[in-house]
């Protein structure tokens, strides 16, 4: 339930408010060098694609498409309410409060990239919602579990059914989650299931010159989240003190294989 920063498992959620927009997968982006001012974002490979589709951009896991689709979503209120309608509620609280602190409080543009904080629980319903034609299945927090023979006893609370993105949106981003290409490599591939994920990875400076220029970046939080017919995943990484992970850290080497064995295990049951 702590807050941890998604990375780019948070993105689905970005093109979703741009897809409310009016824009789609076909809708054409470019990857291609980009100045914010004094900042130069990039991307995980340090290379530029040049022009793609939104949903090519989405399934490469591209940090400047994403970025481009949060400005021609309306910035950082609109992604945070698609978030918050999402069943990510964290990130809008949390710019609320300090907006009522400071009114200049900004998220910005690293919003885009996942640079803001979110339970695994609530990235969870978010996903469940891509998973669920925009529905919000109802989450079952189990209080007692007995287990006596073969008779299972179960004592559950459930939350209503809420409808969060249209069925398009929901319908088309799980579908580009369904064609990410780890999902077809040994990392994520389970034969005979037809998975969807997104892996995520937050890097974190830990020490900086006179000058504020990073010096050491590391890994803090690194993801697996998504779904097979049957059930919505979410496998989380990191140290519970925030203290960096090894700096080759990331989604696919460290969560990858636990999300990977518990959807297989589960969808033989």
């Amino acid at each position: 339930r702590a807050p941890r920063q998604p990375g780019s498992s948070f993105k689905p959620f970005v093109y979703a408010a741009a897809f409310l927009r009016g824009y789609g997968p076909g809708s054409i982006v470019n990857d291609v060098p980009l100045a914010l001012g004094a900042v130069y974002p990039n991307n995980y490979d340090g290379r530029f694609w040049g022009t793609m589709t939104m949903r090519q951009a989405l399934r490469a896991s591209r940090n400047i498409p994403a970025i481009i689709a949060y400005y021609l979503a309306g910035g950082e209120e609109s992604v945070l309410h698609v978030a918050d309608a999402a069943g990510g509620h964290t990130p809008l609280n949390r710019y609320n409060r300090l907006r009522d602190q400071d009114r200049s409080y900004t998220y910005g543009w690293p919003l885009a990239l996942g640079a803001v904080e979110v339970p695994l629980v609530e990235l969870l319903q978010g996903y469940n919602k891509l998973a669920n034609h925009g529905v919000l299945q109802s989450l079952q927090v189990l209080r007692r579990l007995t287990i006596v023979g073969i008779n299972e006893e179960i004592d559950a609370i459930e939350t209503a059914h809420s409808q969060g993105l249209p069925v398009q949106v929901a319908d088309d981003l799980a579908d580009i989650l369904r064609e990410v290409p780890e999902l077809a490599s040994h990392w994520l591939a389970i034969p005979e299931v037809q998975t969807a994920a997104k892996t995520g990875t937050s890097n974190v400076c830990y020490q900086r010159d006179a000058q504020q220029n990073c010096l050491l970046q590391a890994p803090r939080d690194v993801w697996v989240v998504g779904f097979s017919p049957r059930l919505v995943t979410g496998v989380w990484v990191g140290n519970a003190s925030g203290t960096p992970l090894h700096p080759e850290a990331n989604g696919l080497v460290l969560a990858a294989p636990l999300w990977k064995e518990f959807i297989d295990r589960k969808s033989v049951v």
